[in-house]
């Protein structure tokens, strides 16, 4: 008999990965119910960046990718931010998140 013990980082018993070669992913509309947007992320040697869509899958003005201050790092609460755009809970309407992933793991997102 023995014992074990394991132990999973939060929210991460799966993710959405891509390589150096790089991927992306969109959601199903969100309704954003916080003003900044927290992923649980794992890219120290990649990034992971952001862009939020309309119905029609195009940018919402001011929060492209482009537009996108991303991440670099291994974290459970990492902040991606817009800073040329207002708070994510003045937008008023469902949005799309199109994640652009390099040499990333996304497990969780979340409107804080």
């Amino acid at each position: 008999m023995g014992i074990g013990l394991a132990t999973l980082r939060l929210d991460g018993f799966a993710s959405v990965q891509a390589s150096h070669i790089g991927g992306t992913f969109t959601t199903v509309p969100y309704e954003m119910a916080g003003s900044h947007l927290q992923v649980n992320v794992s890219c120290p040697y990649g990034q992971l960046t952001a862009e939020l869509q309309d119905d029609a899958f195009k940018p919402l003005p001011g929060y492209g990718v482009e537009q996108c201050r991303g991440v670099r790092t291994d974290s459970v609460a990492a902040e991606l931010s817009w800073p040329e755009a207002p708070p994510l809970d003045q937008i008023g309407k469902p949005v799309r998140i199109r994640f652009q992933l390099n040499n990333a793991r996304l497990y969780s997102f979340r409107a804080v």
